[in-house]
């Protein structure tokens, strides 16, 4: 039994989104929750998922071996290079005292948006 590359890429952007989600929604709609902490910490565990599956994805299309645009290998490579210093950000954002740092929050949410457009190229390369 093999698993289609392209189902747990799927399942990737599919969890990108489900976390990029969280805490806009939060924002845009109930920015003042008393249950912030516990709605953030949903996002915090999703956000683990989504390097995962990517490298998932990576390690079965390397195996399948299907043909591929090297251009789109390369900017993929390069989202999940930025998908582990997006942790890295969300976890120092996470780890600060409030009021957090907006420039860190600001670093945080262009990342997220340079990582989609790089996951946008990737589909539409490869």
């Amino acid at each position: 039994m093999s698993i289609d590359p392209a189902v747990i890429g799927w399942t990737a952007v599919g969890a990108l989104s489900a976390t990029a989600s969280i805490p806009l929604s939060l924002r845009l709609l109930h920015p003042e929750a008393p249950q912030r902490a516990r709605i953030m910490r949903v996002h915090y565990i999703c956000a683990l998922t989504v390097p995962a599956f990517g490298l998932t994805h990576a390690l079965i299309a390397v195996v399948a071996l299907r043909p591929f645009s090297q251009t789109g290998i390369v900017v993929a490579s390069i989202a999940l290079i930025a998908l582990c210093m997006q942790l890295s950000l969300g976890n120092e954002l996470r780890t600060q005292p409030e009021p957090r740092s907006e420039l860190l929050k600001r670093a945080h949410l262009a990342v997220m948006v340079a990582i989609s457009a790089m996951l946008a190229i990737h589909i539409w390369l490869d």
